[in-house]
């Protein structure tokens, strides 16, 4: 389970909502990853899909359909969303290869490769995913205040 402002959000309500956005949308996904952001009051969103390059259009439709089912499986995450105490999750496109990397690790870390099993729902950022990160896509309010930061300085 995580918890950033009281939405409860259990790891079942992250696998309901990508494999619903991944038969809607007809993606296929390697793996997925979701870790609470506290500091930014957001769930972070890493994704490694089949596809090598998607346009951005389509990256910015996975992010809002994966936030609408989200609202949709879970009330307290809708209410929070809502309310403005939540923000809207980011969604970290991830090079080819990531999810093999996190086998990799487990291995090196001497356990068997049949044990391994992929997190779907982690407590903090993983440093060793942050060489993956092929694109970072945010929702268009998360975007405009980026911009309006970045014009500022």
């Amino acid at each position: 389970m995580a918890n950033i402002t009281g939405e409860k959000m259990h790891v079942n309500h992250f696998v309901q909502a990508v494999e619903s956005v991944c038969k809607k949308l007809n993606l296929e996904i390697e793996q997925f990853r979701a870790v609470p952001n506290f500091e930014k009051c957001l769930y972070e969103i890493y994704f490694e899909l089949k596809e090598n390059v998607l346009p951005d259009e389509m990256c910015r439709r996975i992010l809002s359909e994966i936030d609408e089912q989200l609202q949709r499986v879970n009330i307290e995450y809708e209410q929070k969303r809502r309310s403005k105490r939540l923000a809207a999750p980011v969604l970290f496109l991830m090079k080819r290869g990531w999810a093999n990397e996190g086998m990799r690790r487990h291995i090196a870390a001497g356990k068997r490769d049949t044990q391994y099993k992929p997190q779907i729902l982690c407590a903090e950022r993983n440093a060793a995913d942050q060489l993956f990160i092929a694109k970072i896509i945010k929702n268009e309010t998360a975007r405009a205040a980026d911009e309006k930061v970045l014009s500022f300085l």
